[in-house]
């Protein structure tokens, strides 16, 4: 696991110094990254590139430095995750004639792209990102996983490209011009994320999944995607019922394979547990494949919120070295937030990031990987609002009285509770945003966001508003479904969520949350060829009327205790809306938002958060989405005028 970023000079490109000057910027663009890799740091220049890693060694611990070389030096690679196959994959390599001179999965890749070309990376199982200087072509090729675990952000600025990991490497680069998009503001806002391929800043790009791009000296520029897994069209399932062990065996030795290779190390392993299913079918693959593992849980004392006691059954029946780490109640919650929220060089919106935090910084103590169950929810169905959006499908053929009138009544009647997601909250956001939308396409997105779509001009000061006012609903995300029409309707759900949902908000909360401690997180559940075998998994294999993830549950019966097979979905989040009575905290949240920061950036109405933290106290709404989404703006506003002045 690592860090990387570089630059190349394009045609026409502003002075950015002397060679000197030039290597200076990318050693502090490279600095930045240290929490991604403390344990070595390597660069390649040549100009027109500039590229650097740090490296937190994982594999071949003192064989593995970057950059590394092909034969002849003309090919050179730095890289950031880890490649589960590359013991398959050097083999096969060997055979076709190429030499290595590490034992480290680095090494594979630029032998693969000789042989292979850009469609090489096809052929990997892990997570990555890389940045590939062809020497002999003039080209850069910047690339990243199938599923998006690992990040990699790029745009041009000023004649140069630039690149890295992460946003804070390029405040150090002169060329870099920190414009905010309002519409990745609005993104925040509503979704709670900001989707592939924008970025909180104008002309900044995360790299979509699956795809590499190719960009030349001489200016040009490509994008090829070599890996676009979609649901087949419903037409193409035709399973029986007498099918369905075969079904089962299939899947079964795809995720045993998967957690298998995923164990692939060199240092110290353990499993991320929780009461979910997911979790525990990757710990119990896991413990099949490495008798002495560990595990680590994060409890909470307040009731709803606390799965400690559950993931505590599930170790105890697999027979792990289990690790319970109880979250109190921050002696200090305003720092907390801050320091978390910091590890984000944009607006953040998941308030799982918290535990998360916590929870990689006491793992980091023992081991220096961890497996997660990242991606099980979207490949099996696993979250109850595609059940939402399905019942949506029936109740907008209600009469519109009732859907815009009598329901939002009602709803606004109920008593507001502040356990993890109550039945009032979820009744209340069903009723709202059904009102407020007749396509179901919108609809899936509001059921996790923080402000409804129809809230925003209520939100945002004036001048802001008007560039945004004719913005159509989820401009940014909706075209995903397009990207998959001959599917099922589940399976088109299943397909958005995790091109958007995960890859955006999951996925990034792992990754930072994970490297600020310096701590490799990694997801079998998202390993191509698992991904490939769950979406040949009919959808009503996966949602059964009020079941979900009906197949995994299947799998697992007999495997894991009756009690956690029947337990429904609860998350990861802390108890934000019981933190948020806390009179300290709420000074906290009313001193972000009033700050000259934020409010510098004509983006949010006074007195906002006042009237939500008023109405969150007095019980008349569970507020503690939106308080958190703009206590992140206003954090970020403070880090961003820190940074660009």
């Amino acid at each position: 696991m690592c860090g990387i970023t570089g630059f190349i000079r394009l045609p026409n490109a502003r002075s950015m110094g002397s060679p000197e000057n030039l290597a200076d910027i990318l050693h502090r663009m490279n600095s930045s990254l240290v929490h991604r890799g403390p344990d070595d740091e390597g660069a390649f220049v040549k100009d027109p590139v500039w590229m650097a890693m740090r490296r937190l060694k994982i594999i071949d611990l003192e064989g593995g430095r970057q950059p590394i070389f092909n034969e002849d030096g003309s090919v050179a690679v730095v890289y950031n995750g880890e490649i589960y196959n590359y013991i398959e994959l050097r083999r096969e390599l060997t055979v076709q004639g190429h030499q290595f001179k590490t034992n480290s999965d680095t090494e594979v890749l630029v032998h693969l792209y000789e042989q292979y070309g850009l469609d090489f990376p096809g052929r990997l199982r892990g997570m990555f990102a890389f940045a590939i200087w062809d020497d002999r072509k003039q080209n850069l090729i910047i690339g990243r996983d199938p599923a998006g675990i690992k990040p990699l952000h790029w745009g041009v600025f000023q004649g140069w490209l630039l690149f890295s990991s992460e946003i804070k490497a390029f405040y150090a680069c002169p060329a870099f011009e920190a414009a905010i998009d309002a519409e990745a503001v609005d993104d925040h806002l509503t979704l709670m994320y900001i989707p592939t391929p924008t970025t909180i800043y104008k002309g900044l790009s995360k790299l979509e999944e699956g795809s590499v791009r190719i960009f030349g000296a001489d200016g040009s520029v490509r994008l090829r995607r070599y890996w676009q897994c979609l649901p087949p069209p419903a037409s193409d399932f035709r399973l029986q019922t007498s099918d369905f062990r075969l079904l089962l065996d299939r899947l079964e030795e795809k995720i045993s394979e998967s957690v298998r290779i995923s164990l692939r190390s060199d240092v110290p392993l353990a499993v991320f547990l929780s009461s979910g299913l997911d979790s525990a079918t990757v710990a119990y693959f896991a413990k099949r494949h490495k008798p002495d593992l560990k595990t680590y849980t994060v409890s909470f004392p307040a009731g709803s919120y606390n799965e400690g006691k559950e993931a505590g059954i599930i170790a105890e029946c697999l027979g792990t070295d289990h690790t319970d780490i109880p979250m109190e109640y921050p002696k200090n919650l305003p720092d907390f937030a801050a320091e978390v929220l910091a590890c984000f060089d944009e607006p953040f919106g998941d308030t799982s990031a918290l535990p998360t935090y916590l929870l990689c910084r006491e793992a980091r103590r023992h081991c220096t990987v961890c497996l997660s169950g990242d991606g099980g929810d979207e490949l099996f169905g696993g979250y109850p609002t595609f059940q939402a959006t399905d019942w949506f499908r029936m109740y907008r053929r209600l009469p519109r009285f009732l859907r815009a009138g009598f329901f939002p009544w009602l709803a606004s009647k109920l008593p507001t509770s502040l356990e993890r997601v109550s039945w009032d909250y979820k009744f209340k956001r069903f009723t709202g945003q059904a009102a407020e939308f007749d396509d179901y396409r919108a609809i899936h997105f509001t059921w996790r966001g923080a402000f409804g779509w129809g809230e925003r001009r209520a939100v945002y000061e004036g001048d802001f508003w008007n560039g945004l006012s004719q913005r159509p609903a989820f401009a940014t995300v909706m075209g995903r479904f397009a990207e998959a029409p001959d599917s099922s309707f589940l399976d088109r759900l299943f397909y958005v969520d995790r091109t958007t949902y995960l890859m955006d908000e999951f996925l990034v909360k792992t990754d930072r949350m994970s490297m600020a401690h310096s701590l490799e997180v990694r997801p079998p559940f998202l390993d191509p060829a698992l991904i490939a075998a769950a979406l040949l998994v009919p959808a009503q294999y996966k949602i059964r009327g009020f079941q979900t993830k009906w197949i995994l549950r299947r799998l697992m019966k007999g495997r894991l205790p009756e009690k956690i097979l029947r337990l429904p979905k609860k998350g990861f989040s802390p108890p934000l809306a019981i933190w948020l009575k806390d009179q300290v905290f709420q000074d906290f949240i009313q001193d972000a938002m009033n700050a000259q920061a934020l409010r510098s950036l004509g983006i949010i109405r006074p007195g906002l958060a006042a009237g939500l933290l008023k109405d969150h106290c007095d019980g008349r709404a569970d507020n503690s989405r939106k308080l958190w989404v703009l206590l992140s703006l206003a954090l970020f506003a403070d880090r961003h005028n820190k940074r660009i002045v």
